[in-house]
């Protein structure tokens, strides 16, 4: 049976009947991360089970990309209890796309009626014991699409995790794509065999070292299948060293990849209808970080990675001059055969100077950068007014909407 047909009924999840689901839902999990497969493995197969019933076969596929004599990922995962198959396949040293990409080919060779990318390296909250299945709701919004395609599972960060998202990420590509993107991270996702073959095509190179999830919804959503997301995970997270993983801020090769991939999207508007989103997205507030100290290390961090931008010089844009460059950029990547690569590089410069004096800003005021992120919403609005994207409204930025995206206290 084809995963279209797994409904989910008004009131909750309701299995099919013994038997209807011939094809295997198979779980990829991509990576070497030996601490946590065992567990992204459990949740994602009770999430399956919970979204289509217990007696749906599944299996759990680890693509492991850690050196060959390093076994503890594998024995993690196939020496565990558990009513599920499980499976390995080696491909040492790989990057995630490769990995991904592997476990695509090895999902349609078991000819899987629906298939999970489970990201190895952030295991969540989700327990059985208390129906906490985000990605089970994802599983069935795509059971219930026209065209099933594409359904991304996000994982919620805090804010300073999240600034290349809000500040570039999420308004460049909901244009294309139609949605604004919790996770431009993309690495949890559920997908159709035919957006898995889509995803496959040599021209989205996924499984080159910098391939990523933002490729696969690109694929699905140029085809005109439906793409979507589903509601919010919550990390398990170590609350010591929260405040101090900031790394969107250094990594510029990885920015300058992700901005392609994104600046890819803008031709999407040209193929597929426009659809309303909002400029801005709540991210996670931890309860218990101190708000000073994450704005000095940001801070450090986005003075580092302004230091190796290219140097000023008349067509270095200012910081100012935000969300232009953005714009500039998104017209620019329509262009007959843009050069992707040195937009992506010279729009990285300028997002370097916006955030860094963003952050500026924020510790001047002494203050949390809550009462900054309006004008990241007014200049999200204004890149969405430019590129004619219709706008739906933005939840309201109030404390009683940070409250329902708070991490818990650490105990």
């Amino acid at each position: 049976m084809n995963a279209s047909n797994l409904v989910a009924s008004g009131e909750g999840y309701s299995a099919p009947e013994t038997g209807s689901l011939g094809s295997p839902v198979v779980i990829i999990i991509p990576g070497a991360t030996y601490r946590y497969v065992d567990e992204v493995a459990r949740q994602s197969e009770d999430a399956v089970h919970a979204a289509v019933g217990e007696r749906t076969p599944v299996r759990t596929v680890l693509v492991d990309t850690s050196d060959p004599t390093d076994t503890r990922a594998r024995e993690a995962l196939l020496y565990s209890s558990t009513s599920c198959a499980r499976h390995v396949v080696a491909l040492p040293q790989a990057g995630w796309g490769a990995a991904v990409a592997r476990g695509f080919r090895h999902a349609l060779h078991l000819e899987a009626g629906l298939v999970i990318v489970a990201d190895a390296d952030t295991p969540t909250g989700e327990a059985a014991s208390v129906g906490q299945f985000p990605l089970a709701t994802a599983i069935t919004t795509l059971c219930e699409q026209r065209l099933p395609g594409v359904v991304c599972s996000p994982v919620a960060r805090p804010w300073w995790q999240r600034m290349f998202a809000a500040h570039a990420l999420r308004p460049l590509m909901a244009p294309g794509l139609g949605l604004t993107l919790v996770d431009p991270q993309v690495r949890t996702l559920v997908l159709s065999p035919r957006a898995v073959q889509i995803a496959l095509n040599p021209r989205w190179r996924l499984d080159t070292p910098g391939g990523h999830g933002l490729a696969v919804l690109t694929a699905a959503r140029l085809a005109g299948m439906d793409v979507d997301q589903g509601p919010s995970r919550t990390p398990s997270v170590d609350m010591a060293q929260l405040a101090y993983d900031v790394g969107d801020l250094v990594d510029r090769d990885r920015g300058i990849g992700l901005l392609q991939t994104a600046l890819a999207t803008a031709r999407l508007a040209r193929a597929v209808s426009a659809h309303a989103v909002p400029p801005w997205i709540t991210d996670l507030v931890p309860g218990n970080v101190n708000g000073h100290e994450v704005l000095d290390t940001a801070l450090t961090h986005a003075a580092y990675t302004r230091a190796q931008t290219a140097p000023s010089g008349p067509t270095t844009p200012s910081a100012g001059d935000w969300p232009g460059p953005l714009i500039e950029a998104w017209h620019a990547a329509r262009g007959l055969a843009p050069d992707l690569t040195a937009i992506a590089s010279w729009l990285w410069d300028a997002y370097a100077h916006r955030v860094h004096t963003w952050l500026r800003t924020a510790v001047r005021l002494d203050a949390h950068p809550a009462r900054l992120w309006r004008s990241v919403i007014a200049a999200n609005t204004a890149f969405l007014t430019a590129t004619a994207t219709p706008i739906a409204p933005t939840t309201p930025l109030t404390s009683e909407n940070h409250e329902r995206h708070r991490l818990p206290h650490a105990s």
